[in-house]
């Protein structure tokens, strides 16, 4: 027969053991989350958690206090927030991301403006030639100056 006094120790033992993870379990509690749209990023603390697929609503363990929840999906403005939470309770949690704005139109090059007479002081090229193509002047071609009226 085992003695009294190893019975005591290993009752001690099992008793401590026992309260020890009853008190490991109140620092604890759950964050139940509800994202939409379906197959959204859940990111908790950094971490990507992910459901079972059968439940619209993820349910994690998480020790007692301030927790960083990001949902992000794509075309889709992200919730980022920090949540609390409390031992031995659950925290509800229901995220619904809204619409991304639209993207701008994308700028159109601006358009060349039409050309008109020549600007009092500018330099244009003055041809003899009788077709209707312009060409940058060289040091042998005539030269006028616009100037403007007086």
């Amino acid at each position: 027969m085992l003695s009294y006094r190893v019975v005591r120790v290993l009752g001690c033992v099992l008793f401590l053991g026992l309260f020890a993870s009853i008190a490991t379990a109140q620092d604890f509690g759950t964050l139940a989350i509800q994202a939409r749209p379906e197959g959204a990023e859940i990111r908790i603390d950094g971490e990507r958690w992910t459901g079972s697929g059968d439940a619209s609503t993820l349910q994690v363990q998480l020790t007692a206090g301030v927790h960083r929840v990001e949902v992000r999906a794509p075309g889709r403005l992200p919730y980022l927030s920090d949540v609390t939470i409390r031992a031995g309770q659950t925290t509800p949690l229901n995220v619904s991301l809204s619409m991304a704005p639209a993207p701008p139109p994308a700028a159109s090059a601006p358009r060349p403006s039409p050309a008109g007479p020549p600007q009092p002081g500018s330099v244009v090229e003055v041809s003899t030639q009788k077709t209707a193509a312009c060409s940058r002047p060289t040091s042998s071609s005539p030269r006028s100056i616009i100037s403007s009226p007086r």
